[in-house]
């Protein structure tokens, strides 16, 4: 656990060296058959949506189930420090995980 963590993070402090990487709504939605719009709801700001109060947890919940948990904190972190106009690359490719 605690190496995963560490890799994650370290991943994150490097990134920006390698190169820039946007977060692909659209793609994201195919595979976790969502709309674009309901990810951008979970991975932005959620209260700017009108479902959020109906369908946010049920939303956030199927999106982390169908990504997996560490790649979801990974997104998350991601989509963060671009709203910061911080550049990260993330490595988002659909991997399965174990134990999640």
């Amino acid at each position: 656990m605690k190496t995963q963590l560490l890799a994650l993070a370290l991943s994150l402090i490097a990134a920006p060296c390698f190169a820039t990487q946007v977060i692909d709504l659209d793609s994201l939605a195919a595979e976790t058959g969502l709309s674009t719009r309901e990810v951008a709801m979970v991975l932005g700001p959620h209260s700017a949506f009108t479902e959020y109060r109906a369908s946010y947890d049920h939303v956030r919940r199927q999106f982390r189930n169908a990504i997996g948990r560490t790649r979801y904190d990974t997104l998350i972190a991601a989509w963060n420090a671009q709203q910061q106009g911080r550049n990260l690359v993330v490595r988002a490719a659909a991997q399965p995980e174990h134990g999640t």
